[in-house]
């Protein structure tokens, strides 16, 4: 998962809380469950239609931007590896 994450995230999250082009990822498990990270890292936009948290983060991004459907995060080992590793962020 770290490795995953150094080389797509990275570029746009953070590991603390501080927002980058998107939020920072520290203590995202506490604020989210391992479900609903799934479910938006495999179709942010779906979730952003569906799921009032995800709105709110396109609504109160800086840059106007919302995260990709990123091809590795089709791969459910991955997501559940990226996901794990975002759970040590704190």
């Amino acid at each position: 998962g770290k490795k995953i994450y150094a080389q797509i995230c990275s570029y746009c999250h953070k590991t603390t809380y501080d927002d980058k082009f998107g939020p920072g990822l520290a203590g995202i498990s506490e604020r989210r469950d391992a479900q609903w990270l799934d479910a938006f890292l495999q179709d942010p936009e779906k979730m952003i239609k569906s799921d009032e948290y995800a709105q709110a983060l396109k609504e109160t991004n800086n840059y106007n931007l919302t995260m990709p459907k990123l091809p590795d995060m089709q791969d459910e080992q991955k997501r559940a590896d990226v996901i794990a590793y975002m759970g040590t962020l704190e």
